[in-house]
């Protein structure tokens, strides 16, 4: 399932997309290779306006990825828009999708892409203020993709889906969604997981969640499909989005 919440989540195989997103502008270079460092030694990524820097994610980032993606999807389903999943249901979909062996692996896995956001400082050198690029607290967002799983019969092998994009809730406001979703689509768009696959991007989101809805759609995605979205035994009403090429 894939957020906006938006619900940013891809529901294929966790919950997905529903986050929140803003502007910023970049200072800094694009995502780079996995483990790239700067000077500080922090990875290098999309530094924004506010000292928020986007990177690719990395194995030791496992720890801190599981327990942010559990927050957000309670955040989001729990408190936000409070679905009474039954509890036995809802450990369970914990615990499988967002255990540290599942994050784990997902970030092991050369098909998936993660991408997290932190709050960096800044440091005063020679009177002037710098960006640091070390963080000051937690992840606090993050975005992930990897081939599409949506149970949809025009689906082809090497399409990418979206799966989630969360933000905690105070992280929202800052511009932070968009950039995570304009990073994963440009992506998707110059890495297609095989080149006969074509240019088209498929996302999963809560049936119930409007503002994701529309969040999607004014980016070029259109809703082409629905399916139930298991929760332990407990099912979601989710839509099935897809974009077939890039808006010009």
């Amino acid at each position: 399932m894939a957020l906006y919440e938006p619900h940013f989540m891809s529901h294929t195989a966790n919950r997905g997309t529903s986050g929140g997103v803003a502007s910023g502008d970049v200072t800094a270079p694009g995502p780079a290779p996995h483990g790239s460092l700067t000077e500080h030694g922090a990875l290098r990524g999309q530094v924004l306006a506010g000292g928020y820097l986007i990177r690719t994610a990395m194995p030791g980032d496992a720890e801190a990825l599981a327990a942010l993606k559990l927050a957000t999807f309670r955040a989001t389903f729990l408190e936000a828009f409070r679905i009474p999943y039954p509890p036995a249901d809802l450990a369970l979909f914990e615990a499988e999708s967002y255990g540290l062996a599942k994050v784990r692996a997902e970030l092991a896995d050369p098909s998936h892409m993660t991408w997290v956001v932190e709050k960096v400082g800044v440091v005063e050198k020679n009177g002037m203020v710098e960006q640091d690029n070390t963080p000051t607290a937690p992840l606090i967002a993050y975005a992930h993709i990897g081939p599409c799983k949506l149970p949809h019969p025009d689906v082809r092998p090497g399409e990418w889906e979206l799966y989630q994009i969360y933000l905690l809730p105070t992280a929202q406001g800052a511009g932070l969604g968009k950039r995570l979703l304009a990073t994963a689509l440009d992506y998707m768009t110059a890495h297609p997981v095989i080149p006969q696959a074509g240019g088209r991007i498929w996302l999963g989101v809560w049936s119930g969640n409007a503002k994701a809805r529309a969040f999607y759609v004014a980016r070029g995605f259109a809703e082409v499909g629905e399916y139930r979205f298991p929760v332990g035994n407990w099912r979601d009403d989710e839509l099935i989005l897809r974009r077939d090429a890039a808006p010009a």
